[in-house]
């Protein structure tokens, strides 16, 4: 029974048992390694998406805000990096809404949508 002592096993178990316990090491060591740079990618992760954005003369696309969809400026303000202001216009009978970035001379819609609600009544 040499073969089934515990102070004594064949050449070939030992160095069985050493290897799948260095490749257990390697493979748990790998996979930490990739979670850990997977949670710290999702954590610096930016949103970002590929919709269309329009873009056209200010005066035009106002215009056509205020006159084919009845939508009326409810809030403004200014980008403090680049001057560009953002205005949300809204239709009060729909909820149909539009946010645009705006220089005085070309404007860009950056997002459209419905359903909008006005929570605070005071000036800001």
């Amino acid at each position: 029974m040499i073969g089934h002592s515990p102070t004594h096993r064949p050449a070939s178990a030992g160095f069985f048992i050493k290897y799948n316990f260095k490749e257990a090491t390697m493979k748990y060591s790998v996979v930490v390694a990739f979670l850990l740079s997977l949670s710290s990618s999702l954590a610096n992760a930016q949103f970002q998406s590929e919709k269309p954005i329009i873009c056209d003369q200010t005066k035009k696309i106002i215009e056509s805000l205020t006159t084919n969809f009845y939508e009326k400026p409810i809030w403004t303000a200014m980008d403090a990096q680049d001057g560009t202001r953002y205005s949300l216009f809204v239709n009060s009978k729909t909820g149909a809404w539009t946010l645009l970035q705006m220089t005085p001379e070309y404007a860009c819609i950056l997002g459209i949508g419905e359903e909008s609600t006005l929570l605070a009544g005071e000036t800001i």
